[in-house]
């Protein structure tokens, strides 16, 4: 974030002289600078608001890694924002489940 410094004594001429903030990187345009400290926009974290985090979507689950600012890919069989819908058929059995590809969870429960 770039502002700008006073030139009021340099009346009748326009003047905008920049005053350059003093975060890393200047937060790389995914937050505010205040002082020293980056203020991280939604979906980003770190000292310089560099790396994409998915808090907003549960960190993915345990069937998803975080790709981007609040973006998951999900794994095989998995689906949904936070990758916690499965599109797996119903089985009738464990066995039939396990062999499925991108569907090797099963639940006891089914029937």
């Amino acid at each position: 974030v770039t502002t700008f410094a006073d030139c009021g004594f340099l009346y009748p001429f326009v003047c905008k002289r920049p005053s350059f903030d003093d975060c890393p990187n200047s937060c790389t345009h995914h937050g505010r600078c205040e002082g020293r400290t980056c203020i991280c926009d939604r979906g980003w974290e770190g000292e310089d608001c560099s790396k994409p985090n998915c808090r907003d979507r549960n960190d993915c689950g345990e069937f998803g890694v975080c790709v981007g600012p609040n973006i998951c890919r999900c794994r095989n069989g998995w689906q949904g924002r936070a990758c916690t819908v499965s599109y797996c058929n119903r089985f009738t059995s464990c066995k039939t489940c396990a062999m499925s590809v991108g569907c090797g969870w099963c639940d006891q429960r089914q029937t």
